[in-house]
């Protein structure tokens, strides 16, 4: 990335990615859960994917794509407090999130052909005690493309963040079945190993 273009201002990225991604949502028909977690739906186009669970991922299942909404991340990064404090909070807000989610997949009937969850991060999440299935992308030019928005991304949200860790970023992919969602964030998961990680803090 140009040096020059990585010195423009946060609020112009901020810009970019508003525009960017109100023409993206529409046009791939985003719904939103919250205010952090959105959803859309796409069939598998790929050969057949078995995930540790033993479930088997076939062409033509159809997969829930979560997104976070660019909006909860305005000076977030930028407040004051720890990083673990940060983590945390950001830790809580996706598990309501994922609450939200598990009710509207189990009472919305546009929901109930789900097989799995899938999405694309910027940072090595943590999240396989919850039923998440991480994993690093392949050294692939869309991989590298990826790389670079999330860079401005970064840059856009999390401007320290971006200094630190810019460099060495590195995009993953995460997945989650529609049973693993409803075990661990469904109503009857209240008790379960979500609220003892949210509760060892």
């Amino acid at each position: 990335m140009s040096t020059r273009l990585w010195h423009w201002p946060a609020n112009f990225f901020r810009w970019c990615f508003r525009c960017f991604d109100n023409i993206w949502r529409r046009w791939h028909r985003v719904r939103r859960i919250d205010s952090l977690l959105s959803l859309s739906l796409e069939p598998w186009k790929a050969d057949d994917k078995c995930l540790p669970n033993g479930v088997v991922i076939r062409r033509g299942d159809l997969l829930g794509i979560l997104h976070f909404n660019h909006g909860a991340f305005i000076n977030r990064g930028e407040r004051d407090g720890t990083g673990i404090r940060r983590a945390l909070d950001f830790r809580s807000k996706l598990f309501a999130s994922l609450r939200q989610l598990a009710a509207r997949v189990q009472s919305e009937p546009e929901f109930s052909a789900i097989v799995a969850f899938h999405g694309i991060t910027w940072f090595r999440a943590h999240g396989e005690k919850v039923g998440f299935v991480i994993e690093p992308l392949p050294d692939h030019w869309r991989t590298r493309l990826r790389a670079l928005h999330f860079r401005l991304l970064l840059r856009a949200f999390f401007p320290a963040l971006a200094r630190r860790e810019g460099k060495r970023l590195h995009p993953h992919g995460f997945w989650m079945t529609r049973q693993e969602l409803i075990t661990n964030f469904g109503k009857s998961s209240r008790h379960g190993v979500v609220e003892q990680i949210a509760q060892s803090h």
